[in-house]
């Protein structure tokens, strides 16, 4: 907004880009500005805002602040006698571009079992939601 007291001083303009949850890396994108419909009760403003040129396109580089992975909660209760289950939940941390499938295997199978959710699957539309694993400690 330029007012009759300060035409003549440059103004910035800052550009914020939309946050979109998706690990994309650094990205390069090339800004064109347009004028719009100019309004002013200076009415030669009006009368050749015709001839007023776009300002040139210009490049910026976008640094993406999301980061691929996932999150687990503990595994609560933390000790498991045997014949009984402890769950842990597990989510993504950015959105991906299509579905997501999770294979989980345990290290010694001899004790403990996943009794649900042994293969997690994020759907793309549902990404953001928590997924929730049970393991039950085996019978000695």
């Amino acid at each position: 907004l330029f007012l009759p007291h300060d035409w003549n001083i440059e103004k910035t303009i800052q550009i914020t880009p939309n946050h979109n949850n998706v690990d994309d890396g650094y990205d390069t994108k090339t800004i064109t500005l347009s004028l719009g419909d100019i309004s002013s009760a200076d009415d030669v403003y009006i009368e050749k805002s015709d001839n007023f040129q776009n300002p040139s396109p210009f490049t910026i580089t976008l640094e993406d602040d999301d980061e691929t992975g996932i999150t687990t909660t503990g595994i609560t209760p933390n000790e498991v006698i045997p014949g009984e289950s402890a769950t842990f939940r597990i989510r993504l941390n950015t959105k991906p571009i299509g579905d997501v499938s999770i294979p989980l295997y345990l290290s010694n199978e001899n004790i403990a079992e996943i009794i649900q959710n042994n293969t997690v699957l994020f759907k793309e539309s549902e990404w953001n939601e928590e997924q929730t694993v049970v393991i039950k400690a085996k019978e000695n």
